[in-house]
């Protein structure tokens, strides 16, 4: 008992975290480190401060009358002890098309361990995860490809949630089981070698022990310094974003200047919003396209462009009529702006005035719509006296892809009437004659 004592004792103070007077959520599965855990911290409440210790277990109902089995396990042990416990039982319904994948299974077990802390007002919520689950994390993402945040492992703390078991190997957990005599049920599915972990478990893990026995603790000791490197690079990529950046992207210069690995972690800042946890092969493709100053594909139209000097992620284009201009209001989606006819006096400053937001109504023609960009558009404007491209006009205001996609384009059946931000076109332009305009508030 005095080892995993000392070693929860030690991951508490560690990580700074403050039980007194807090409600504590333990998530028992039934197996004999869930069972460690719900134990010491109710027996030993007092000493840490804790107002409430309660469980939550959660039924997969995969393995029929052994799930079960453990279900009751549980409720027996909570009703003996009086610990609150609420406990769900999982239909094939709950499943994501009826699949029980791993990455399913873990999103249902988290949301049902956050569900079940909101309704009971818990502060916390501790998983009973060990240093055997740790080095075999750690394992599998080396085997796979990883860098610093992948060999970090299993995070100590995480908003809520806590794994105060994290010190303690799985032989300490039995070990304080059979010393209390606390009863605890053995996954058979943790017996065979379906899943990689297991694997990991019945045959690379007796090997490493074999050339080292406290080679659990020096794989822990590794995930730790990874993590510390990964803290950092991530905040000296942040000062760098933070300086460099604008709504325009990052200078691409900044990025090729870091040195590795820290380029790479402002490039996964760059990227993260769209792809939140790049593999290696995206990085390195991404990485390219920057030397290069050229665009990829980080997932279905979305692309890193890196042109102008600056890095940006940016949507991809798609043409879209917006519609018919009724001759009263128009609001286009997702913009606060509005149409609208007027009738006006249009002496010398009104027509300085209202000049960039308005055309001659009488010199429209047809039908009036508004919409987007498209390629090939071209525009002669009444202000710039000359024709040119949009692509070009909008390359030299510098605007980003989804500035140019966003701008609002009026036509009529003679063309591009009214261009945002560049005023109307020659010979659609208000004047000392105009008596009625098509008025653009934006």
């Amino acid at each position: 008992m005095n080892m995993l004592s000392d070693r929860v004792t030690e991951f508490i103070e560690n990580n700074d975290i403050e039980l007194k007077d807090r409600r504590l959520l333990c998530c028992v599965s039934g197996g004999a480190d869930s069972m460690a855990l719900l134990h010491y911290f109710f027996f030993n409440r007092e000493r840490f401060g804790l107002s409430d210790v309660i469980a939550c277990h959660l039924n997969h109902g995969l393995r029929g009358e052994e799930s079960d089995a453990e279900e009751m396990m549980v409720r027996s042990f909570c009703s003996s002890n009086g610990i609150g416990l609420t406990v769900r039982r999982l239909g094939r319904e709950d499943l994501p098309d009826g699949t029980a994948s791993e990455d399913a299974l873990r999103e249902i077990r988290y949301r049902f361990f956050e569900e079940t802390a909101d309704s009971t007002s818990c502060d916390y919520i501790a998983t009973a995860h060990t240093l055997n689950d740790n080095a075999e994390t750690v394992i599998f993402r080396l085997a796979r490809g990883t860098g610093f945040r992948g060999a970090a492992g299993i995070p100590a703390a995480r908003g809520r949630f806590i794994r105060p078991l994290l010190g303690c190997s799985r032989e300490d957990t039995e070990g304080y089981c059979l010393d209390n005599g606390i009863p605890f049920c053995t996954d058979s599915s943790n017996e065979t070698d379906k899943y990689s972990r297991n694997v990991i478990r019945h045959h690379v893990i007796p090997v490493l022990e074999g050339l080292n026995p406290r080679s659990l603790t020096a794989i822990d000791g590794f995930a730790s310094l990874s993590a510390e490197a990964d803290s950092y690079f991530e905040a000296e990529a942040a000062k760098i974003i933070e300086k460099d950046g604008t709504e325009n992207g990052v200078r691409i210069s900044s990025v090729l200047e870091a040195r590795p690995p820290l380029d790479r972690y402002i490039l996964r800042r760059i990227i993260g919003g769209y792809c939140p946890d790049p593999d290696r092969p995206t990085v390195e493709r991404c990485m390219d396209a920057l030397r290069r100053k050229s665009r990829t594909e980080l997932t279905a139209g979305v692309y890193l462009t890196c042109s102008g000097g600056r890095c940006r992620v940016e949507k991809e284009y798609v043409p879209k009529q917006i519609g018919p201009v009724p001759y009263d209001s128009f609001a286009p989606e997702d913009r606060n702006v509005s149409f609208g006819l007027a009738d006006i006096e249009a002496d010398e400053d009104t027509v300085k005035a209202l000049f960039p937001y308005c055309v001659d109504y009488d010199k429209l023609t047809g039908m009036v719509n508004v919409r987007n960009r498209r390629d090939g558009d071209r525009f002669s404007s009444a202000y710039r006296g000359c024709t040119k491209s949009l692509k070009k006009i909008f390359s030299e205001k510098h605007y980003s892809a989804e500035k140019k996609d966003s701008i609002l384009i009026l036509t009529d059946d003679t063309g591009i009437v009214w261009v945002e931000g560049e005023g109307p076109a020659a010979g659609k332009q208000i004047g000392p004659e105009t008596k009625k305009v098509l008025r653009i508030n934006t």
